[in-house]
């Protein structure tokens, strides 16, 4: 998928196990790319109940095959991990999250929780919005912090899928 001299990696992270990786990146004309990985299932005795886990090199992606795919007109930006869920903006500034278990049975449903005014993205000197450890989600917004405290983890909105893209 990086195959262009345009591509440049924006961020690389996991979630806490490990299991999964976001890699989000910038193709031509600066559009945002968001590629998750999950972790191929290992058959060894570390796997059974009650082993120590397996360390696994993130570094290299070995072992990581592809989970789902966010092209430019689904994802402007990755946000995080946060209780089993990868959490980005959404195109039209939705903050956006998909369980990682439910995609890797293979369902695309993606959950809207709350909207971003225009504002509070961009003039961040180059700071980018995360989402904290306990759902909060952090925006930069020239030398100043706005944080949504409870947006992800009360929301109880129904899930959607954009008619355009099926997400």
């Amino acid at each position: 998928v990086l195959d262009n001299s345009h591509d440049r990696i924006r961020s690389v992270a996991t979630d806490e196990s490990k299991k999964y990786v976001a890699l989000e990146y910038e193709g031509a004309k600066s559009a945002t790319h968001l590629i998750i990985l999950q972790r191929a299932e290992t058959t060894d005795a570390a796997t059974d109940e009650g082993a120590p886990p397996e360390e696994h090199n993130v570094g290299s992606l070995q072992g990581y095959t592809l989970l789902h795919y966010l092209k430019p007109s689904q994802v402007k930006m990755f946000l995080g991990f946060y209780n089993g869920n990868v959490v980005y903006l959404g195109p039209h500034l939705w903050v956006r999250t998909a369980n990682l278990k439910v995609l890797r049975q293979g369902n695309k449903r993606f959950f809207k929780h709350f909207f971003i005014p225009h504002e509070y993205i961009g003039g961040n000197y180059c700071v980018q919005a995360v989402v904290g450890r306990s759902g909060e989600v952090v925006f930069p917004r020239r030398g100043m912090l706005v944080v949504v405290r409870g947006g992800i983890s009360q929301s109880k909105k129904p899930p959607t899928r954009d008619p355009s893209t099926g997400h």
